[in-house]
Parts: C-alpha cells; structure tokens; sequence
C-alpha cells in the first residue's frame, strides 16, 4: 500500500496533462518534488496498474529512478 503522500501523488498525475508531461521529462525532479521515498517508488514499480498512463510505469522502470 503506498504512503498517503504517493497516494496524492498518484491522484494528481492521473488528473494532470502538465504534470505527466513534468513527469516524462524529469521524473525524478517531480519524485523530489512530492517528497516520495524509495518505498514508494518500489510500490509504483510493482504496482503499474495503479499508474496514470502506460508511460508513468515505463518512466518508474528505468533505470536510476
């Protein structure tokens, strides 16, 4: 289950457009921004389905995020 900070994250990037193109471009920038640690982001990797697009799992999947 991701923190409630994730949580609000996952909300915000799914309503939006200009956040996800934030997130495709800098994924990490806008990870810093909402301040999610690494439990989270291993939560996203392993949960894709609860991503906002096909791409937000891609971007989490490279590696160095």
């Amino acid at each position: 289950m991701p923190s409630p900070r994730a949580q609000a994250f996952l909300r915000t990037l799914r309503a939006d457009p200009g956040l996800r193109a934030d997130f495709a471009a800098d994924a990490e920038a806008v990870m810093a921004e909402y301040a999610l640690d690494d439990a989270d982001r291993r939560w996203l990797c392993e949960n894709p389905g609860e991503a906002a697009s096909a791409e937000v799992p891609a971007l989490i999947a490279e590696p160095g995020f």
